[in-house]
């Protein structure tokens, strides 16, 4: 974890390389929170695909419990830090006894994920529709939604969604300093050395394209 000014001096060396403009803290501030959101975005694609993608985003993994309370008519409001939805898992309880299923008992469920893509196919076949057993979510605007058909005498107990948080905006200021909530990188070296070099690359790209044919491809490697 690197605080800011190490990192513009970072920025700056690579630059150096090019004979590049001046770079000025305006520029870092826009070109290098922009490298740190593609990156993010490119790691999520492939979340939990291998291990090391997994753990370049671990600092950003956030667990967020909603109450029975918090989950009116199943659904509930986004975190305001959130930034990408990596999965929901939900207790549902039996309000009365029925049939073999005692009333106050519970049980743990994981919910699919609902898309534009496959709610007409699940809408259409009976084993795939909705239910207490095979519950989705899906997310409209600012909400998360609970998908899990009409039985009444289900209820949500707890819903636990994982999530990435938004990334930090890392700033820093005209006279080279930064303020307490923003001033270091949450992310490990390696991962601010790529984002360093992408951001270099989104710089040069902006003021000079035909230098960025000369500048090294960011490392993609996976281990």
């Amino acid at each position: 974890m690197r605080n800011v000014l190490d990192i513009y001096k970072g920025v700056l060396r690579e630059l150096d390389k090019f004979n590049s403009p001046s770079f000025e803290t305006e520029d870092f501030n826009y070109f290098y929170n922009k490298a740190r959101l593609e990156r993010c975005n490119l790691r999520y694609q492939l979340f939990d695909t291998k291990q090391q993608l997994s753990d370049d985003l671990r600092t950003l993994v956030v667990h967020r419990k909603y109450t029975k309370a918090e989950m009116v008519n199943d659904y509930t409001q986004l975190p305001q830090d959130y930034y990408h939805l990596l999965g929901v898992n939900i207790i549902l309880g039996y309000k009365l006894t029925e049939g073999c299923n005692q009333g106050g008992t519970n049980y743990s469920i994981t919910c699919k994920r609902l898309t534009a893509d496959n709610y007409g196919f699940i809408q259409n076949r009976r084993y795939y529709k909705p239910s207490s057993k095979r519950p989705y979510f899906k997310q409209e605007g600012n909400s998360l939604i609970i998908e899990r058909g009409s039985d009444s005498n289900i209820e949500i107990v707890e819903a636990d969604m994982e999530y990435l948080k938004y990334p930090k905006t890392l700033t820093l200021n005209s006279d080279f300093t930064t303020t307490p909530t923003n001033d270091t990188s949450e992310f490990s070296d390696y991962i601010d050395n790529e984002d360093i070099k992408l951001c270099v690359s989104l710089f040069l790209e902006n003021v000079e394209q035909r230098r960025l044919q000369s500048f090294a491809s960011v490392s993609k490697t996976v281990n």
